[in-house]
């Protein structure tokens, strides 16, 4: 039964990202080459994230792990796993930005349409799927930030887009946290502290580069 869950859960998430990325291509006004270069990365780092959120079922459960490979291995990974993922790949994407291999904001600010895509994707069919009716408040908050998106993506700079979108997901999410019992990404349940960090992270960031760019 946990098997059938965790198969299932992974063809929703698929599904979801390649929804996802079919947006982002027939919506970014980056050239083909330069549409194909990022969606290549884009998968690297999603290989990547899965790879360590596996990686954090192991650290962060050494000791049964050792005495009881499967035990860890054969169950879904938990939302520490979840945040130990995330920060190793967030950390991985500055990494290559700081070598020049990748340009950061160009990076985060083609993920966005494909990050809300897949999260809306994948709670609709939660609802059609699993009946869980609580999702409509998630679908109705990824649902506004993709009108959003679509209708300030052409007309205002990466940064200013990326701090207004990552803003209102930030906000938006802690407002779900404070109306219901919790919120997900993707079925990982998280905390109020993640959502900070990460809002916190890419908006520092690309308000640095916004005020670069008109001072």
């Amino acid at each position: 039964m946990v098997a059938v869950q965790v198969l299932s859960s992974i063809a929703m998430i698929i599904f979801s990202f390649v929804g996802g990325f079919i947006l982002f291509y027939f919506t970014s006004p980056l050239s083909k080459i330069k549409k194909k270069e990022q969606m290549n990365e884009m998968v690297n780092q999603l290989i990547n994230l899965v790879l360590f959120i596996w990686l954090g079922k192991i650290v962060l459960n050494v000791s049964t792990f050792i005495q009881d490979p499967i035990a860890i291995l054969a169950y879904p990974a938990d939302s520490n796993a979840f945040y130990f993922g995330t920060i190793l790949t967030l950390a991985t994407i500055v990494y290559k930005g700081m070598r020049q291999k990748i340009s950061v904001n160009q990076f985060v600010f083609a993920f966005i349409p494909v990050f809300l895509t897949a999260s809306f994707l994948y709670e609709f069919m939660q609802i059609v799927w699993e009946n869980m009716s609580f999702t409509w408040h998630e679908i109705g908050l990824l649902g506004g930030l993709l009108l959003v998106y679509m209708l300030i993506h052409d007309h205002v700079s990466e940064e200013l887009s990326t701090i207004l979108l990552v803003l209102g997901w930030g906000i938006g999410k802690l407002l779900l946290l404070w109306y219901l019992p919790f919120t997900t990404i993707f079925g990982y349940m998280i905390n109020s502290w993640f959502i900070v960090l990460i809002v916190s992270i890419l908006s520092v960031y690309n308000g640095l580069l916004y005020r670069k760019r008109v001072c």
